[in-house]
């Protein structure tokens, strides 16, 4: 990409009336684009990106622009992303940030986009985006004007903007609103990658999962953890009552007490059985209690593979069902107190491990899901046979060999992982989450 292009295509930015101010939010998104070699679409797009993020109501500018017509492009590309619903949701997670991570944020969503509009685009040139860094604010924007009156860049950014619209309506996920949210943890594009297929597959699996099921039947309530709360009662008082004893007696019965060794009208009163007595709600705060084991075994290693017919490997759809169906369950089991504890088996095993820490992290942090990596599959066994004593548990085993199932006293649900369809993934998926319901 030249140095005329990229001054140019800062003419493209369509949020709010053009003016310096877009240099100034669009060059910390640039910046960081070019500490962390994130790939870029024109420069005024990065602008828009910022002004969504950082403008509680940002309008688009339809206003037109000499030796272009960018009614496609308003349509295709900037106003879809300026009215989709999940904008408001990334402008929440973009001020969450810490403000050296926001012209990060800027660059990586511009990266994203970047991908899915225009994938065959060049890369920018390190020295050209340094050079245009460096300029000063208030003449960046009429060198970019400049430039856009020659034939050369014009074309060029006009045979650019064609693909991008080519490619289809570009639309926010909830991928990016997680990478957003998670960016100082997914430093590298791989994580970021990663992240986003394990999103988007689970997204694709969790359309095809029930709305709603019938819970099983399951007998007994185990009291909560909380502590003594057998001999600590956790309700309050719940009446009034002519019996009790004296920690109970409503304190406006002292009024009747009078000095001296005679008989007072309290003592009539409690002779008579006239007195009131506050009645406490002696009941035991009680919840059910699940636990839910999940192996990952050693085996699925050899589910890096990726299928013709499936847009994703094997192992990253076989996580996308993982954080699909936990979610669903979470949704489901929302009265329980539940606790989701996933096991990856072996060291092989640990890039996906560091994976669904980031996919899982809501959970993760809200107590609900746990990430415990075991060094063989019979300390799987071992964990959920202690469990059991105790609670009631669940066990699930995903493996590409379901023959190779540990030993566990209570039948595991068996996810077997191998070539097949989305339609059987789905379905697949949809077992395992009727299973644990």
């Amino acid at each position: 990409m030249n140095e005329a292009e990229l001054a140019a295509g800062l003419c493209l930015a369509r949020i709010d009336p053009p003016s310096s101010d877009l240099v100034t939010r669009a060059k910390p998104g640039i910046a960081a684009a070019l500490e962390r070699s994130f790939r870029l679409p024109p420069l005024g797009l990065v602008a828009d990106i910022a002004a969504m993020l950082e403008d509680p109501s940002p309008t688009l500018s339809r206003a037109s622009m000499p030796f272009m017509d960018l009614r496609k492009y308003d349509d295709r590309i900037v106003g879809p992303l300026l009215m989709h619903r999940l904008r408001t949701s990334l402008a929440d997670a973009y001020a969450g940030l810490p403000d050296s991570w926001r012209g990060a944020a800027v660059a990586a969503l511009a990266e994203r986009l970047c991908d899915d509009l225009d994938p065959q685009a060049p890369w920018w040139e390190a020295a050209g985006l340094r050079k245009w860094l460096g300029q000063p604010t208030d003449e960046v924007w009429e060198h970019g004007l400049r430039a856009l009156a020659t034939e050369a860049a014009r074309s060029a950014l006009g045979d650019r903007l064609q693909a991008m619209i080519a490619s289809g309506t570009a639309r926010w996920t909830p991928a990016d609103v997680h990478l957003v949210r998670n960016l100082p943890a997914m430093a590298t594009r791989a994580q970021r990658v990663a992240v986003r297929q394990v999103l988007e597959a689970a997204a694709t699996l969790d359309q095809r999962l029930p709305r709603s099921v019938r819970p099983r039947v399951r007998t007994g309530q185990i009291a909560s953890g909380l502590e003594e709360d057998d001999a600590y009662p956790t309700g309050g008082f719940s009446a009034l009552t002519n019996s009790g004893s004296p920690e109970n007696l409503v304190t406006s019965e002292l009024v009747y007490m009078d000095d001296g060794d005679g008989i007072d009208l309290f003592d009539v009163r409690f002779a008579e059985g006239e007195l009131l007595y506050y009645t406490r709600d002696e009941s035991i705060y009680t919840r059910e209690r699940r636990r839910i084991g999940i192996g990952l075994a050693a085996d699925c290693i050899s589910a890096r593979v990726k299928d013709v017919e499936l847009p994703f490997q094997r192992l990253v759809l076989a996580l996308g069902v993982l954080h699909a169906v936990v979610e669903r369950v979470v949704n489901w089991l929302g009265r329980v107190e539940l606790e989701i504890t996933i096991h990856p088996i072996g060291s092989e095993l640990a890039d996906e491990t560091r994976l669904l820490d980031l996919v899982l992290r809501t959970w993760i942090d809200a107590g609900v899901v746990q990430i415990e990596p075991l060094s063989k599959a019979e300390d799987f066994g071992h964990r959920i046979n202690e469990k059991s004593q105790r609670v009631q548990t669940d066990a699930v085993w995903i493996t590409t060999d379901p023959e190779s199932t540990p030993e566990v006293v209570i039948e595991p649900f068996v996810f077997g992982i191998g070539a097949a369809t989305v339609d059987q993934w789905s379905r697949d998926a949809t077992a395992l989450a009727r299973h644990l319901a």
